[in-house]
């Protein structure tokens, strides 16, 4: 989950709740003790679910970081193992070409 993505769906959920709340109040046939018990439940519960959803995000951007940093780490180990392969390659042609001309040298 990016970063933007994250940040619309907790923009959504914070707009929704207000929205929620406010009708709720406007609309509440109850009152003015049970509309204030109403609106401080609802905000318990958002809090709730807010502290749940910044913990998913945090969860979910760690899971993130350490694919990352493994996907990191592999792609070093190939790249050693290249460069490694790339230089035995390098030296048994320079060994070639070594034997290649001290065979002229000897011939001519």
């Amino acid at each position: 989950m990016s970063k933007k993505e994250g940040s619309g769906f907790l923009d959504g959920l914070f707009f929704g709740s207000l929205v929620g709340g406010v009708v709720g109040i406007l609309f509440a046939p109850h009152a003015g003790e049970e509309t204030r018990e109403y609106v401080k439940n609802r905000i318990d519960e958002f809090s709730d679910n807010s502290d749940q959803v910044v913990q998913e995000l945090k969860d979910g951007s760690q899971k993130a970081i350490n694919q990352t940093k493994e996907a990191v780490e592999s792609g070093i180990d190939k790249l050693t193992y290249a460069i490694s392969e790339a230089k035995k390659a390098a030296q048994q042609k320079h060994e070639e070409l070594e034997k290649e001309q001290n065979i002229e040298e000897e011939g001519a």
